[in-house]
């Protein structure tokens, strides 16, 4: 959908994860990402934009965060080897640097732009962690 339904839908999400609980979210191409946009931008200031038509296989290298089609080490891609990046996805938007020092690149999409990405809290945070996925279509096609 390109609209939210319920108002309260963003602010319980917020305090779910403000208060400790892990999100993780995946969006497809714009305009299905507003729940995901809407919640990432009021939480951290990002927004998704974009509709990359990407249907392409993304490979595992060590320290390949930032290289397009790569994914780099990280628990969640344990064991996993290539990755379809989805067929249309979108990408992060950071409206400051600030909010991209918090946030953590896994994965870059064949068109080079942050395809997965997540959240840390500091020690000490009340927040819980976010993994942010572009593409969603990967979850039922090329698998």
């Amino acid at each position: 959908s390109s609209s939210i339904d319920s108002k309260s839908f963003i602010s319980t999400l917020i305090d779910f994860h403000s208060n400790g609980g892990a999100v993780f979210l995946f969006a497809d191409n714009v305009p299905y990402v507003s729940h995901a946009s809407e919640f990432l931008y009021k939480k951290f200031g990002i927004v998704l934009a974009g509709d990359y038509q990407g249907n392409k296989t993304l490979a595992f290298n060590e320290d390949g965060y930032f290289q397009a089609g790569r994914f780099g080490q990280h628990e969640i891609f344990t064991g996993i080897k290539h990755l379809f990046e989805g067929v249309t996805i979108c990408h992060p938007v950071y409206s400051m640097s600030t909010n991209r020092r918090s946030i953590t690149t896994l994965a870059t999409a064949t068109d080079g732009n942050p395809c997965i990405i997540a959240f840390d809290p500091p020690i000490g945070s009340t927040e819980g962690r976010l993994c942010l996925d572009c593409g969603f279509t990967k979850l039922f096609i090329n698998w």
